[in-house]
């Protein structure tokens, strides 16, 4: 499985999230320090305006009660003279940016701290420019009460803030009223700076908040890279190891079935082997070894049992003197097809042809009584003759005869196997005593 191109997805994915959260950080740092810096500037007006509604209105407590006192039981006429002298006493207050002026009930000026002659001029025609409701909310607050008016709004970078405040306390024991009209300009000299210098500030800590992540995606890139670098190559190593294993595995395998053809062919040379050495190399009936192996095991199975075991031994007549009439090579030729012969009458599979030795075969019946084991002799016998196998030198026939013993028990318990064969072997000397190309039995 090739992963470079799963790699290189898995890092492209990486530095997408590296940069978005990157940006996301700055963006959110950014507009913290803002926020942040918008609350201390608010807090720093909030106070120099508490400080100053603090400030004012003891001031003007002292003012109208000075006035208050000068125009105490004097007529309207003299009261507004002594007024207008008394606004001379707060000239200083314009340092502040505060304006003072006396008002009667119905609104219109009768004293100012700017020394010039505005008798009969309506406050509101002073103090409105651009909000025309607030010479109402004025006179609503002087109606009610003694307090701060903050009149309308001005921009300032975006925000609203108020223009100025008015502070209204009337003279006692008059029909005059007292303004203090606070301009917010002090405050507004104070605040742009503010506003100038958090902007500074956010802006600079933006800038290094972009060159820290900048170098911080760069390193994150280049040991992202270093990564790859590595991982690529442990992959190429892995895909080298790999081949390598699946060679030795094929080669493994390619041994495995070499080692496995050589174990059948040995399974076969050793079942050919087994046959051999159980097989007559010339007839290819079982040989001397493989008879004596079943005799054992049929004596004892049939002795176990009590069941009747019969042997047949037979010999071909005067097969010396074939031999040496006719030649070994036509005596072989005869000895397979007397061995032949013998099969076609052996049909059940516990039923053993075999050579016993040079002429000699031997026929093992197991399960068979002694009348049955002499008819298969006899059958034997008459087809082998009828084979017409010609035999010149013969004193019984001028072809190929067999001379056959039988011996049929039930074998008896610690006897030996050979038993039955000297016995099947004395029938055999018995049929060749009289006469030879017969069948004779020995019970």
């Amino acid at each position: 499985m090739n992963l470079k191109p799963m790699i290189k997805k898995e890092v492209m994915f990486l530095i997408i999230i590296v940069i978005a959260s990157f940006m996301t950080l700055s963006v959110f740092s950014h507009l913290r320090l803002r926020r942040g810096a918008k609350t201390v500037v608010e807090k720093t007006t909030d106070g120099i305006i508490k400080i100053m509604q603090k400030r004012i209105p003891s001031s003007a407590t002292i003012i109208s009660t000075v006035m208050s006192v000068q125009i105490k039981g004097k007529g309207k006429e003299e009261s507004i003279k002594l007024l207008r002298k008394s606004a001379d006493l707060f000239v200083p207050e314009k340092k502040l940016g505060n304006y003072y002026y006396i008002v009667d009930s119905n609104g219109l000026v009768v004293a100012d701290t700017k020394n010039r002659d505005i008798e009969g001029i309506s406050y509101r025609n002073i103090i409105t420019k651009k909000d025309k409701d607030r010479y109402l909310r004025i006179f609503e607050k002087i109606k009610s009460g003694e307090g701060f008016v903050n009149l309308h709004s001005i921009k300032d970078h975006g925000e609203e803030i108020d223009e100025r405040f008015v502070y209204i306390s009337k003279i006692r024991e008059s029909d005059f009223w007292f303004i203090i009209d606070l301009k917010v300009e002090i405050i507004s000299l104070i605040k742009k700076p503010l506003n100038l210098r958090t902007d500074s500030d956010s802006r600079a800590f933006f800038k290094s908040i972009i060159y820290v992540n900048s170098i911080t995606f760069i390193l994150i890139l280049f040991f992202s890279f270093l990564v790859i670098k590595r991982i690529i190559r442990l992959e190429e190593s892995t895909i080298e190891k790999n081949k390598e294993l699946a060679n030795s595995n094929m080669l493994l395998n390619n041994e495995i079935e070499m080692r496995k053809k050589a174990e059948d062919d040995l399974k076969i040379v050793n079942k050919e082997l087994e046959q051999l050495s159980i097989s007559d190399g010339l007839t290819g009936i079982a040989n001397r070894r493989r008879f004596d192996e079943i005799l054992q095991k049929e004596w004892l199975r049939h002795a176990r049992e009590n069941e009747e075991l019969s042997l047949i031994l037979c010999d071909i007549d005067y097969f010396k003197k074939y031999n040496d009439c006719y030649g070994h090579q036509r005596g072989d030729e005869c000895l397979k097809a007397v061995a032949e012969a013998m099969n076609l009458f052996c049909k059940r599979p516990t039923d053993l042809v075999a050579r016993y030795g040079g002429e000699e075969f031997v026929i093992l019946l197991p399960n068979t009584s002694v009348n049955g084991a002499s008819s298969i002799a006899e059958k034997i016998r008459a087809a082998v003759e009828n084979l017409n196998i010609d035999h010149s030198k013969s004193d019984v026939s001028q072809y190929v005869t067999l001379s056959l013993g039988v011996s049929s028990m039930i074998p008896p318990q610690k006897v030996s196997p050979d038993f039955i064969v000297k016995k099947a072997d004395k029938a055999l000397y018995k049929a060749k005593e009289i006469g030879r190309n017969r069948v004779c039995l020995e019970s």
